[in-house]
């Protein structure tokens, strides 16, 4: 084959000035999340304590931890947690324009890796501190994979490289199973950058995509085989997460995924304004255009293009489609890094590609505007994040004071914690857009978590007073609650007031229930009569 048409399997020096570019900005940029430890709700016991290897199992997540098992010994750690983040996450964009062969434009290829870096979408994965380092290194793992498949036929270890994708591959949906969508986003990517840029024959093409096609189909049946015992083992919960899809569904589905691939073009939500994604789609329109100037008029050219053009399209929203519950995935920040990011980092090479200097200049020009865009929109995140952090975490210190005030100070004992409702404070300090859909995680998830509250309070309660818990909507509470307290009754239905009335509190024996807001109220009110007899 012509030597042309391979990928070199070594990293030059301009490799890794360029990987140290990106790679040094994002931590300027992410600098002020880096030197504040933040963290979301589901953070409280693994900051606590750490990340044990298997802890992700109960929903499917097997491989969740071993990046930070391996690193950091399982411990959530301030800055080093999220430097090795955008250590990862910058080697796998630079890696990804290395395989894309731009032209070795320190400017060009910097500037593509720093306004992927900068993504608004990546804010989406600094709220979860237990697995921001997973899912900020699962692109990573990915483009090293499609890496070693690019590499087989210039390797003298063609099967050591295929085994070690399949691997990485595996590791990246078992930790993470939405990343199926950027596997299959970049797969495509790469087809179409052989087509119509390297110029490789279809044959060609066909021989070299076929060990990819095999590795990401070896790595979904491990998949499903490791998850098919971790449920028959009970291992597995049936979750959001991992909940079967019903073929049933699969028509209005399919439409619905359609649908939501091109809305997402025009989709915004919390941090992500209409200057970024307009001024994207106008990259992404103009990079299909000149795609499609590359089919010099053959007919078969063009139809081979729209055909893996809406591959791209709809995998980058294929989660949307093998989810059973759509609300969790369907254009959200968190799924959409894994998807529509790379459509975003491929046009942007495509356009740089061009030997038109005004097209060059237009599109640097369009990246330095999107990343002073998004530069401010991460440290107007960092401002909002710390702020509501503050106020929440002030909530709770005052909280548990009053919860401590009303249980008497000589016992130690361990006390059933039931709350209802949550306060979500962080959205005092973020001004909305009007038609701007609120991104459950970046904006309105409350730190005080809803399953297990009481996590947050033992970080200031001053005795250990908190034992069995449940979840914040009363959905687990047991009927052997009110057996264990009658009196709960009259208080729930005459007495109870959110907080901070002096009301909200209610402690009996070895019963704490606070209500925080008037939801929280009605679901403990709902809870009662449905038990009442």
């Amino acid at each position: 084959m012509n030597n042309r048409l391979q990928t070199s399997t070594t990293l030059s020096p301009f490799f890794i000035k360029n990987w140290l570019a990106v790679f040094l900005f994002s931590l300027l940029t992410y600098f002020y999340y880096i030197i504040n430890f933040l963290w979301g709700n589901h953070d409280w016991g693994w900051i606590k304590e750490k990340t044990p290897l298997f802890s992700g199992v109960f929903e499917g997540r097997f491989s969740q931890f071993i990046l930070q098992t391996i690193l950091t010994e399982g411990y959530i750690l301030p800055i080093i947690t999220l430097i090795l983040s955008f250590f990862f996450y910058s080697l796998g964009i630079t890696l990804l324009l290395h395989i894309l062969g731009l032209k070795k434009s320190l400017l060009q290829n910097s500037l593509i890796g720093i306004f992927a870096l900068t993504s608004p979408y990546t804010i989406s994965w600094l709220y979860f501190a237990f697995i921001s380092l997973s899912c900020l290194s699962w692109p990573f793992f990915i483009i090293l994979a499609f890496y070693l498949l690019t590499t087989l036929n210039t390797t003298p270890y063609p099967k050591t490289c295929f085994t070690i994708s399949s691997i990485l591959f595996l590791l990246s949906m078992g930790g993470y199973p939405p990343v199926i969508n950027m596997i299959g986003t970049v797969f495509f990517i790469l087809v179409i950058d052989m087509l119509y840029f390297k110029r490789y024959t279809l044959k060609s093409v066909i021989k070299k995509i076929l060990p990819m096609i095999f590795s990401i189909f070896i790595s979904i049946v491990l998949l499903l085989i490791i998850q098919y015992f971790l449920k028959k083992y009970n291992l597995q919960h049936t979750t959001y997460n991992t909940a079967s899809l019903s073929l049933s569904n699969i028509t209005p589905k399919l439409y619905e995924t359609l649908i939501a691939s091109f809305e997402q073009f025009t989709n915004t939500t919390s941090f992500i304004t209409y200057f970024y994604k307009y001024i994207t789609l106008c990259l992404t329109l103009s990079s299909v255009y000149v795609l499609i100037t590359r089919c010099y008029g053959n007919t078969i050219n063009f139809f081979l293009l729209f055909v893996l053009l809406l591959g791209l399209n709809l995998s980058s929203v294929i989660t949307n489609l093998i989810a059973q519950n759509t609300l969790y995935v369907l254009l959200q920040p968190r799924i959409e890094f894994f998807g529509i990011l790379y459509i975003y980092i491929f046009s942007a090479s495509v356009l740089l590609k061009q030997d038109n200097i005004f097209i060059k200049n237009l599109t640097l020009l369009s990246l330095i505007l999107i990343i002073f865009n998004n530069v401010n929109t991460i440290n107007y995140s960092a401002k909002v994040q710390k702020l509501g952090f503050m106020a929440e975490t002030q909530l709770i210190n005052r909280i548990t004071a009053d919860i401590e005030n009303k249980v008497p100070s000589s016992t130690y004992k361990k006390h059933t914690f039931i709350q209802g409702g949550v306060l979500n404070y962080r959205n005092r300090f973020y001004f909305q857009n009007p038609n701007e859909n609120v991104d459950g995680y970046t904006l309105s998830a409350p730190y005080i978590p809803w399953h297990l509250p009481s996590k947050a309070y033992k970080f200031y309660a001053q005795t250990d007073i908190f034992g069995e818990d449940f979840d914040v909507y009363w959905r687990f509470v047991p009927q052997k609650i009110i057996n264990q307290s009658p009196s709960i009754k009259d208080y729930l239905l005459h007495q109870a007031k959110p907080w901070p009335d002096n009301n909200s509190i209610f402690t009996e024996n070895n019963l704490i229930v606070l209500i925080l807001n008037d939801e929280g109220l009605k679901q403990g009110i709902s809870w009662i009569k449905k038990y009442q007899h």
